[in-house]
């Protein structure tokens, strides 16, 4: 079975056409739980740093929220992409969690995010 992350580099692929032609708001969640991996949760951030890195090469100006989550979930971030250090900002977050799986939870912050 592939990978969720997988699929959503695949549906990602058009980005750079798409951000060209309206505002994006995006949530980028990453899971801190205890099922993934010191190895995974450092690719997640590399992934969501590489992700925020080509958003700032199509546009500068764009919103974007991290969220993370275990147990609970929490808001890392709230941004404009306006600077060129924030993807490293996010590759150097510190994991707080090691929980239980509430995907849900984050989900519901995305939706605070969002307004």
């Amino acid at each position: 079975m592939a990978s969720p992350l997988l699929f959503v580099i695949a549906a990602l692929a058009p980005l750079r056409i798409f951000a060209q032609k309206c505002q994006i708001e995006m949530n980028i969640v990453i899971d801190e739980s205890g099922s993934v991996t010191a190895s995974g949760f450092q690719s997640e951030k590399n992934f969501a740093a590489d992700l925020v890195s080509d958003v700032y090469k199509i546009d500068q100006g764009q919103t974007i929220s991290v969220i993370s989550y275990d147990t609970d979930a929490r808001v890392q971030s709230n941004w404009v992409v306006d600077d060129p250090t924030l993807p490293d900002t996010i590759r150097n977050f510190a994991r707080t969690g090691g929980g239980a799986t509430n995907t849900d939870r984050a989900l519901q912050l995305c939706e605070f995010c969002r307004g």
